[in-house]
C-alpha cells in the first residue's frame, strides 16, 4: 500500500512540474482602434480573389499563372515547408526516442597477457578467440519539468505560422503587381492608340501643307511648324512603344513565363481599359479587424508569441535536467542462444544535470531572449501603424482619384469639342494653323491624361484591395 501511495505521489509530482512553464504570460499589445467602420463595402474590397471584381477573364488567367508559377512565391511556400519541418523536429523533442540496437563482435585475447597467464591456470580450457552477440531496445527520455522543449516546440510552431503568413504577403503582393502591371499594359495600349490616330493625322495634315508649300499656297514657316508637330507625336508614340515593351517583359516574369516565352510571346489582352469594371463606392472608414487579419500583421504577432515562448527556454536553462533510459535486450556468445530464455539482459538508469559555472552564458540567453521579444514586440507595433496607415490613405487615394478621372473626362470633353470648333473655323480662315495646333495638343494630352487618371483610379482600387490583406470577410 506504502509503495502504491508513493508512486501515485510520484506521478503527481512529475505531473504538477511538467506543467510548469517559465515563459512569461502573453498578453497582445494593447491599440488605441477606430470604432467606426463600413462592413458591407469593405466586404466588396476585401476578397481572397480579389481581382475577379474587375471582370476580365484575361486578368484572371494572368493571375492564375503568377499563383502556379511565380518563383518568389515558390520560394515562399518552400520556406514554409521548411519551418514546419523545423516545428515537427520540435515537437519530437517531448516525446521519449526509442531505438534497436545489435552488436556481432568477435575478439582474440593475447596469450602473453596477465589476464590469460592468470587464467590459465584456473581454467585450462579458456579460449583465446572469443564472440559476443547483443540485440536490445533503449528507451530514453528527458523530463520536460521546467517546459524547455514545450517552449521551444511553441516558438517554432509560432515561427511557422509566422512563415506561413509572410507566404499570403508575398502572394498578396505578387497578385497585386500583376494587376497593376496588366492595367498599366493596358493604358499603354490606349495611350498608342491615341498618339497614333493623332500622329496620322498631322502626318495628312504635313502632306497637305507640304503640297500647298509647293504650289504656292502656304509658307514655309507654316511647313515647318505642322511637321515639327508632326515629329514630336511621332516621339511620343517611340517613348510609348519602349515603355510598353519594357512593361510586358516584366509582366511577363512576374507570371512566370519561361526565357523563351519572355523573348517570343507578348501578353493576351481582355477589356480595353475604358471597359474595365471597378466599383463606384469607396469604404469611409477602417474596420478594427484589420488588426488581426492581414497577413503582415498575423506575421509579425506569431514572431511575437514565439519570442515570448523562447524566454521561457532561455529561463529553464537555469534548472536541472533530469534523463532517464531503460533497455532491454539478450546478448550471448552463441548467435543460436541470443534469443535463448537465459540470455536476456536489462537495465534502468537516471542522470541529473544542473549548471553551476558557465561564465554567465544562461544568464545572458535570458537577456537576449528578453531583448528578443521587446524587438518582436516594438515591431509589431509598427507593423499595425503601417497597416492602418496604408488603408487609410488607399481610401483616400481611391476617392481622389474617383474626383481627379471625372475632372479629366471633363477636360478631354471640353477640348474634344473645342478642336472640333477650332477645325471648322480654320476651314472658314477665322484662326490660324497654329491655333487649331495648339488645340489639338491640349486634346492629345488631355485624352492621355484622362487614360493615366482612369490607371491611376485602377492602381489605387488594387492598393486598397492589398491593403485590406485580401481573402477575409469582417462578421457582422
Amino acid at each position: 500500500m506504502k509503495k502504491s501511495t508513493r508512486k501515485i505521489n510520484f506521478i503527481l509530482l512529475t505531473s504538477l512540474l511538467s506543467s510548469c512553464s517559465l515563459a512569461p504570460k502573453y498578453n497582445a499589445p494593447k491599440f488605441d482602434l477606430p470604432k467606426t467602420h463600413d462592413d458591407e463595402i469593405l466586404n466588396k474590397y476585401a476578397q481572397k480573389e480579389w481581382w475577379r471584381m474587375f471582370n476580365d477573364p484575361v486578368l484572371n488567367e494572368l493571375e492564375y499563372q503568377a499563383i502556379n508559377n511565380n518563383l518568389d512565391l515558390e520560394l515562399a511556400i518552400q520556406k514554409v515547408d521548411a519551418a514546419r519541418a523545423v516545428a515537427g523536429i520540435s515537437k519530437a523533442d517531448l516525446w521519449p526516442s526509442v531505438n534497436l540496437q545489435g552488436n556481432a563482435v568477435r575478439s582474440s585475447l593475447s596469450s602473453n597477457s596477465y589476464m590469460m597467464r592468470s587464467f590459465s591456470n584456473a581454467m585450462p580450457n579458456f579460449e583465446l578467440h572469443q564472440n559476443d552477440f547483443s540485440a536490445s531496445g533503449v528507451v530514453s527520455y528527458e523530463l520536460d519539468l521546467f517546459a524547455k522543449y514545450r517552449n521551444s516546440s511553441k516558438a517554432a510552431v509560432h515561427k511557422m505560422l509566422a512563415t506561413e503568413a509572410a507566404k499570403d504577403t508575398v502572394f498578396l503582393t505578387i497578385t497585386s503587381e500583376v494587376a497593376k502591371l496588366y492595367f498599366s499594359l493596358l493604358t499603354l495600349d490606349e495611350k498608342i492608340d491615341i498618339a497614333k490616330r493623332t500622329l496620322d493625322s498631322r502626318i495628312e495634315t504635313y502632306k497637305i501643307y507640304k503640297n500647298r508649300r509647293e504650289n504656292g499656297y502656304s509658307t514655309e514657316l507654316e511647313l515647318l511648324r505642322v511637321e515639327a508637330e508632326m515629329e514630336a507625336v511621332r516621339t511620343v508614340v517611340l517613348d510609348l512603344g519602349s515603355l510598353r515593351q519594357k512593361t510586358e517583359t516584366a509582366l511577363s516574369l512576374l507570371v512566370g513565363k519561361s526565357p523563351r516565352e519572355i523573348v517570343e510571346t507578348k501578353n493576351k489582352r481582355g477589356l480595353k481599359l475604358q471597359d474595365i469594371n471597378f466599383l463606384n463606392i469607396v469604404p469611409a472608414n477602417i474596420h478594427s479587424e484589420l488588426l488581426a487579419l492581414r497577413p503582415d500583421v498575423k506575421a509579425a504577432e506569431m514572431q511575437l508569441i514565439a519570442a515570448n515562448a523562447n524566454i521561457g527556454s532561455a529561463r529553464a536553462a537555469f534548472f536541472p535536467s533530469i534523463k532517464l533510459t531503460t533497455g532491454y535486450g539478450f546478448e550471448s556468445s552463441k548467435l543460436s542462444d541470443l534469443f535463448d530464455g537465459f540470455s536476456n539482459t536489462w537495465n534502468f538508469g537516471g542522470g541529473i544535470a544542473m549548471p553551476i559555472f558557465n561564465a554567465g552564458r544562461i544568464k545572458y540567453g535570458i537577456e537576449a531572449a528578453l531583448a528578443e521579444y521587446k524587438i518582436a514586440e516594438a515591431n509589431y507595433k509598427k507593423v499595425v501603424q503601417t497597416a492602418f496607415k496604408e488603408t487609410k490613405d488607399a481610401v483616400f487615394v481611391n476617392a481622389q482619384n474617383r474626383a481627379i478621372l471625372a475632372a479629366r473626362t471633363r477636360q478631354k470633353n471640353a477640348l474634344k469639342k473645342s478642336f472640333d470648333l477650332a477645325s471648322k473655323q480654320k476651314e472658314s480662315g477665322l484662326i490660324s494653323l497654329v491655333d487649331l495646333l495648339d488645340v489639338e495638343r491640349n486634346l492629345l494630352n488631355a485624352e492621355i491624361d484622362q487614360a493615366t487618371a482612369t490607371s491611376n483610379l485602377l492602381s489605387a482600387i488594387v492598393d486598397l484591395c492589398k491593403s485590406l490583406g485580401g481573402g477575409w470577410k469582417i462578421k457582422k
